[in-house]
């Protein structure tokens, strides 16, 4: 049985308000210095099928200021028809509104599930020193902007680890932990692992909630993971990113805040995080129907980690 999902039972859907975007990549040249890549930019094309559009008409009062101004305000949606037959087999079936590649959205928290699942990745490459979701890790600092971790009072035993980062990432969306797990992976390898998986057009370039340079966004702290009796059992050193991302031109909006003087004009994302709703789509899917999706597209973690990932998004704060 499919655990509840709250506010959307038998469905997977996204919701985003969007402008333009571009795409890039990086790989390295026989000198080992960094090139760039540009991935073929998304193609500027509207994705609507007569199911969503047929249901959003039937309640106008809800949904009119949208239908008209579909365009304006940007709005996309991705509904996921999960139907099972009497064999318990899940067959899906998508449908679209105003779905367009092309056009840019601040992705905002939803960045946080593939950080979740890259994290899980990771350690299964790290599987040989002894490390796991639940061994002590401890957050140093060599670069400015970073902050350490030497304990957390929210876990049972008072102790950091990637296990309860996800755990507070899943049932409150909490940015700190999102950051720590940003930090053990390093801006490069997730950008790089998402791009090897399909998802060229993600770039993931910032921690939240912290206001830094693209330098120190770059820069990710040093991580020592300790065993129960304190001693180090694997020592993870500073990172830099030495990627060079194409410069995009995403905007959004007509004025904004800055020191607390209002600015007139767009605002300028082209540094933000960047995450297409169709691929934020099959990243969830590949955990919940990991079945429906290609083998390439799906994050290398164990059966256990799924379910442990699945057990957190399905519950409330209160059922921890």
């Amino acid at each position: 049985m499919m655990p509840k999902f709250p506010g959307f039972p038998h469905l997977l859907a996204g919701l985003a308000f969007l402008l333009s975007c571009s795409a890039t990549r990086h790989t390295r040249n026989m000198d080992n210095k960094p090139v760039t890549i540009t991935a073929a930019r998304p193609a500027d094309t509207v994705k609507t099928d007569d199911f969503l559009e047929s249901l959003l008409k039937q309640f106008p009062q809800y949904f009119s200021a949208i239908l008209s101004n579909r365009s304006d305000l940007n709005v996309q949606v991705i509904y996921t028809q999960v139907n099972r037959g009497r064999n318990g087999i899940a067959s899906l079936r998508n449908h679209y509104f105003n779905v367009n590649p092309a056009r840019y959205f601040y992705p905002a928290s939803t960045v946080k599930l593939p950080i979740v699942l890259l994290a899980l990745q990771k350690l299964q490459e790290l599987k040989a020193t002894g490390i796991d979701r639940n061994t002590t890790m401890i957050t140093e600092t060599s670069f400015s902007g970073q902050t350490a971790v030497y304990n957390d009072p929210t876990a049972p035993d008072g102790k950091p680890s990637i296990g309860h980062y996800i755990k507070k990432i899943l049932m409150v969306s909490d940015n700190d932990a999102y950051n720590r797990l940003y930090e053990f992976l390093g801006q490069e390898y997730i950008n790089t692992e998402l791009h090897k998986k399909g998802y060229e057009d993600a770039q993931i370039l910032h921690r939240l909630d912290v206001f830094l340079t693209p330098e120190e966004n770059r820069q990710t702290n040093p991580i020592l993971f300790l065993d129960s009796s304190g001693n180090t059992v694997y020592r993870l050193p500073a990172l830099r990113n030495g990627a060079v991302y194409v410069q995009r031109t995403d905007s959004l909006g007509q004025g904004f805040y800055k020191g607390g003087v209002l600015m007139n004009g767009p605002m300028d994302f082209s540094r933000k995080n960047r995450l297409s709703l169709e691929d934020l789509h099959q990243i969830l899917l590949s955990v919940i129907f990991p079945d429906k999706v290609p083998s390439g597209q799906r994050f290398n973690i164990s059966e256990d980690d799924r379910q442990f990932v699945v057990k957190y998004m399905s519950q409330y704060p209160t059922e921890s």
